[in-house]
């Protein structure tokens, strides 16, 4: 005999193949499960819970969700936790906003203009840090008394620059 076993909160969690008892003919149910004998139905993100004389489909919202008020991530453990003011769509950027069905890009006006945005300003900071220490290196160099030709201090200068700019063309007008 097979039956179809639920947890404490009546989800479903497989299915037993009932053994004949050898002395009284009838059948051994799996102890500290319930049980029924009515197969539910598995559909695609839904979890089936029983209602005491039948399965129900209950959403499962269980994953990674994010807010539509600012686009954080949130993680959603229990099967029937709240959806509310949640999407399953990440926020492409700070320039979208929520529309009730999408992330849309704001208008131009309403936009942080680039030099404000998060990605620029770790940008400029990572440019600035490369050009403080290319400055800390021939300000040592003076300090030592070393000779170091004005083409590597051009150099270094220059390679510093010329990867913040990657840094730049990459995270920012790229993505």
């Amino acid at each position: 005999m097979i039956v179809y076993k639920y947890n404490d909160k009546k989800y479903y969690t497989g299915i037993h193949t009932c053994q004949k008892d050898p002395i009284s003919g009838g059948f051994l149910f799996p102890e500290y499960d319930t049980y029924t004998t009515i197969e539910p139905e598995i559909l695609l993100n839904k979890v089936q819970k029983w209602s005491g004389s039948n399965w129900i489909q209950i959403d499962d919202n269980r994953g990674i969700w994010y807010r539509t008020t600012d686009g954080s991530e949130i993680l959603i453990s229990e099967i029937e936790s709240s959806i509310t003011g949640l999407t399953k769509l990440k926020k492409p950027n700070e320039d979208y906003t929520w529309n009730g069905t999408s992330w849309i890009l704001k208008p131009e006006s309403e936009r942080l203009p680039i030099y404000k945005t998060n990605k620029f300003k770790e940008l400029n900071y990572k440019i600035i840090s490369k050009l403080m220490y290319v400055k800390k290196l021939k300000s040592l160099d003076t300090v030592r008394g070393t000779f170091i030709d004005e083409y590597k201090k051009t150099h270094a200068t220059i390679a510093a620059v010329d990867a913040s700019i990657a840094l730049i063309e990459t995270d920012l007008f790229e993505a």
